[in-house]
């Protein structure tokens, strides 16, 4: 008996608005349910098993288990009578299996002319969800309840009578269902000044489930048709090029010659007296704690063709296609990417509807309710290039950052920006920075071998290729303990490609005049005149720039250094970033 006075109590602490936005739900609820299941029987155009009718529209298994939850499954294929389904589970029936247009069709949300029954049917379901999509309930005045049970009346109907048609009903047996909806609607007019009663307050419990279970479901959808969204996106994006300013075409996907990445905590970001940087494998990159927490942003710093976009698509294409290759990238739902070269994007709401428009606009949802339910995902987003973005990129990093969900941040930079990116983040987030440092020597073959496979058709041609090319390394006769930048033994592998007869006496050089050859052809195709001997020009002023730290080793002074070779770019009338990108590769690396 005790459990039953609570209702009572909770009575007196409804206000009269309150009352009356809860009464509309109870008759959206349960008179609504009471319609679309009537419908449901009229329409339904297949046999006692469902699941059989349903397979036999063409769709397959996996359609039947993507369609319909495990909940929604277990009550077809027990024949669960259709009174006893919720707006949702009847709405979906509706849509697949009783002849009525198909799920994409805009006659069920924005139909060109008229109102078709499917668009009459959409408005339950948007009333349902509208406030299904609220913790709390809505506050309608007298004057707003009357007029919004009119209307619902007067749709109800309007449903029944084109439903009966429809399906072949008699006239007198539709028309006696839209007289019983006259009554219903007319008793519950009358109670609207009446205080609210026992038999009414008892739906409250179950109206609140509902909703928890309602917004659990929509969750879950909506993260799946995120996910198949991106996964349809990104095999477009993921593409690494190999030389970006030798062979802007030459691509490959990352995984055909990702290396292992030698990964450490950025030692300028700990202090002294702290413990030493840790190694961070790219496997345990999300997984890695500071102070015992996963820390909400990651900075990952190194210098160009150092493997940072490499390992930002990598990470992409594992999301999609195998996660359990990174530890805790299986638990991200979804996972968003945006490379910030060139970037007009400027808040994370518009990233958002610009990633995943055709979910959000085949939900049906607000854009506030799609956000709100969003908010309650896990989501990872990858940034690439800091150190390229715009006044609007930095807006969106300032909004990512005021972001209310579960949100963390992965964002890759050249060095000489990580410490103006950490000092942006770290008074809001938790900041893990790491540096990634070339790959060991040991999985210096795994590089050459895939990147020759890449590249060389002929299977005889692989193996002398690869073996002439690790030959050439072993001739440079670097240190034991240097580590190998990626972008310059792909460059070596560019080069045997092009020159299979040169030897190894001077590759630096030959390297050089080939990237100086890709430059010209562009600055042509500009219309630069006399590109050759600028390009000739500005190279022997870079190598009297380069002790001023131009070289990956020597950054301490490179900001100054980079700054005198684009005054001599401007000088030249040169486009300094093509020719900054296309020389900045030394002797050393």
């Amino acid at each position: 008996m005790a459990s039953r006075a609570q209702p009572a109590s909770s009575t007196a602490q409804l206000i009269k608005h309150t009352v009356n936005g809860f009464r509309f739900q109870v008759a959206v609820v349960t008179k609504g349910r009471a319609v679309l299941a009537q419908v449901v029987e009229w329409l339904y155009q297949g046999g006692p098993c469902m699941k059989t009718h349903f397979l036999s529209l063409g769709f397959i298994e996996t359609d039947y288990e993507r369609k319909f939850n495990s909940e929604q499954r277990a009550l077809l294929e027990k024949k669960v009578p259709f009174r006893e389904y919720d707006i949702s589970f009847l709405y979906i029936i509706l849509q697949l299996m009783c002849g009525l247009a198909a799920p994409n069709n805009p006659a069920w949300t924005s139909p060109k002319k008229g109102q078709p029954l499917e668009h009459l049917l959409y408005k339950i379901k948007q009333k349902r969800n509208n406030f299904a999509h609220s913790n709390d309930v809505q506050q309608m005045s007298d004057q707003k309840l009357i007029k919004e049970f009119r209307k619902l009346k007067c749709l109800f109907s309007r449903i029944i009578r084109r439903a009966g048609c429809r399906g072949g009903i008699r006239p007198d047996v539709y028309r006696d269902e839209v007289s019983e909806i006259k009554v219903d609607f007319q008793d519950l007019l009358q109670k609207v000044r009446e205080p609210l009663q026992g038999s009414d307050l008892s739906l409250l419990p179950q109206l609140q489930q509902e909703i928890k279970v309602f917004k659990e479901m929509l969750r879950h959808k909506l993260e799946d048709d995120c996910r198949r969204e991106l996964h349809g996106l990104y095999p477009s994006q993921w593409d690494v090029t190999l030389a970006q300013w030798l062979y802007p075409d030459l691509r490959l996907q990352p995984s055909q010659n990702f290396t292992s990445l030698v990964i450490k905590e950025d030692s300028s970001t700990l202090s002294q007296a702290g413990p030493r940087p840790r190694d961070v494998p790219h496997t345990t990159l999300l997984e890695v704690t500071c102070d015992g927490q996963l820390p909400q942003v990651i900075i990952i710093s190194g210098e160009g063709g150092i493997g940072k976009t490499t390992l930002m698509k990598y990470m992409l294409e594992m999301w999609v296609r195998d996660p359990s290759q990174i530890e805790g990238l299986q638990d991200v739902s979804p996972l968003l990417y945006l490379q910030l070269r060139g970037s007009s994007i400027s808040s994370w709401r518009e990233m958002f509807k610009n990633l995943l428009c055709n979910t959000f606009m085949e939900s049906g949802l607000t854009m506030d309710t799609f956000l709100e339910i969003f908010q309650a995902m896990h989501v990872i987003v990858l940034l690439d290039g800091y150190d390229e973005a715009n006044k609007k990129v930095k807006k969106l990093i300032a909004d990512l950052l005021a972001y209310q969900g579960n949100m963390r941040i992965v964002i890759s930079t050249r060095p000489e920006c990580a410490r103006e990116l950490t000092q942006m983040m770290k008074s809001k987030r938790l900041v893990m920075n790491v540096e990634i440092q070339g790959i060991r020597r040991e999985d210096r073959p795994h590089l050459v071998e895939s990147t020759v496979a890449a590249l060389v058709q002929d299977a005889a041609l692989k193996d002398a290729m690869t073996d002439r090319v690790l030959r050439h390394l072993e001739d440079l006769q670097l240190q034991k303990d240097e580590l190998d930048m990626p972008l310059a033994i792909v460059l070596l592998v560019v080069r045997e490609t092009e020159a299979p007869d040169e030897g190894p006496e001077n590759i630096h050089d030959e390297l050089t005049a080939l990237m100086m050859g890709k430059i010209e052809e562009r600055l042509v195709l500009r219309g630069i005149e006399d590109a050759n001997e600028k390009i000739q020009e500005y190279h022997e002023f870079q190598k009297e720039v380069a002790p001023w730290g131009v070289k990956r080793l020597e950054s301490d002074r490179r900001a100054e250094g980079v700054e005198k070779l684009k005054a001599k770019c401007i000088s030249l009338n040169l486009p300094h970033r093509e020719m900054l990108s296309g020389f900045l590769v030394s002797k050393k690396s």
